[in-house]
């Protein structure tokens, strides 16, 4: 910041402006061209959940980042569990309680933050997370070294299996004011933004983007830092603009998704017929293995060189883990 910038800064805070200073633990993530933008064709269901747009009524207790005796640098984490627990009471009506220190330490966060891309992918791919309960924070008594301690491999565990048995979906939303409206009735926003400059009751963009927090309504933020529900002025500049997609899955979904992590295309049901099913969007659509043959080019008249192409295509999808046997026992479980 410029001398005359924070000449200018004093000189509001003079005539009653309030600063309340936040370290920088935010970190702004590049765009990617395989990121999915929300108002576009993008796998995720524009699922109304808030019709209002306001998710004060679901919103979990809150929490702060920092203690006695440091700084966690971890408001990306803060900002990420606040929306998943917010649309998980929306949604499904269960209150929950992540430990982001957890999550925190599992996304890589170091004492110049994070960025939210990195931690939200390492939450639904990698770590996933766990109770308040099984990772608690002391915040009268931990130092850094405390808070981001190495995690036991129990502890770690119990993260993965959340893996399994939630997807998560996130969309970055256009500076556009009825598209980011829209996706209010959808998710909660993670939001970037210069934290924290107030005047006359409102909290004000000065700088750029430095902090990450949710967005409880329009104009609304819910912090990590207190007060935890600060207003907005109506031209606050925001940085980074994402939602998220939140679905618990059923069993069959969860059986599937390990097999799509193992890099599976295709299931054989070996108890049966040999039938064989791609897995397309979390749904088994059976496939005649007339259409893969003919699909890799291979002549499709019947007789001893389809029957044998027909062997040597099953042995190479086999072979290449694009297929995996399924018994009847899972099968049923999968439909």
């Amino acid at each position: 910041m410029k001398f005359q910038d924070l000449y200018y800064l004093a000189r509001k805070i003079v005539k009653g402006g309030h600063l309340q200073i936040v370290n920088n633990g935010y970190k702004e993530a590049k765009e990617k061209i395989t990121d999915y933008i929300y108002g576009s064709a993008t796998p995720f269901k524009d699922e109304i959940i808030c019709p209002s747009g306001d998710w004060t009524p679901f919103l979990p207790p809150p929490e702060r980042q920092s203690g006695r005796k440091m700084e966690s640098m971890s408001c990306t984490s803060f900002g990420v569990l606040n929306a998943i627990e917010t649309i998980i009471f929306a949604k499904y009506r269960i209150r929950v309680n992540y430990s982001d220190r957890f999550l925190a330490k599992c996304s890589g966060t170091t004492k110049s933050g994070n960025n939210i891309d990195n931690v939200i992918d390492t939450l639904r791919k990698v770590s996933g997370v766990v109770s308040e309960e099984k990772w608690p924070t002391d915040w009268e008594n931990f130092t850094w070294e405390d808070y981001f301690s190495e995690i036991p491999k129990i502890v770690l565990d119990d993260g993965r299996l959340w893996v399994d048995e939630w997807e998560i979906g996130r969309e970055n939303v256009p500076n556009n004011k009825e598209l980011r409206l829209r996706a209010f009735k959808k998710s909660p926003p993670i939001v970037s933004g210069y934290a924290w400059y107030m005047e006359n009751g409102l909290y004000r963009s000065y700088g750029k983007a430095n902090h990450c927090y949710m967005l409880s309504k329009p104009e609304m933020a819910f912090d990590s830092y207190p007060p935890f529900d600060k207003p907005l002025a109506p031209d606050y500049l925001f940085g980074a603009f994402k939602i998220l997609s939140v679905n618990m899955l059923k069993p069959q979904d969860i059986e599937i998704k390990k097999l799509l992590l193992r890099g599976f295309k295709y299931i054989m049901r070996t108890d049966n017929k040999g039938q064989i099913y791609k897995i397309s969007n979390g749904i088994l659509e059976e496939i005649p293995i007339e259409n893969i043959i003919e699909s890799l080019k291979i002549d499709g008249q019947k007789g001893t060189d389809f029957n044998l192409a027909v062997t040597e295509v099953v042995k190479a999808m086999f072979a290449n883990k694009m297929m995996c046997p399924v018994p009847e026992e899972l099968f049923i479980k999968l439909q």
